[in-house]
């Protein structure tokens, strides 16, 4: 997982190739994952589009 692209001021950007800043959430579940965790493993992407409505 990656969090790559930030619209808000204060937000990193990701240069393309680049490596994403840690970043920390809680889960469904309740549990704390961080990017971090995932360091090393097969990559995934999701993709999400805000479309009109």
């Amino acid at each position: 997982m990656t969090a790559c692209y930030g619209q808000g001021s204060g937000e990193a950007r990701v240069q393309v190739g680049g490596q994403a800043p840690n970043f920390t959430l809680r889960s469904a579940q309740g549990e704390t994952i961080s990017l971090a965790d995932y360091r090393g493993e097969k990559p995934v992407l999701l993709y999400f589009s805000m479309g009109p409505g």
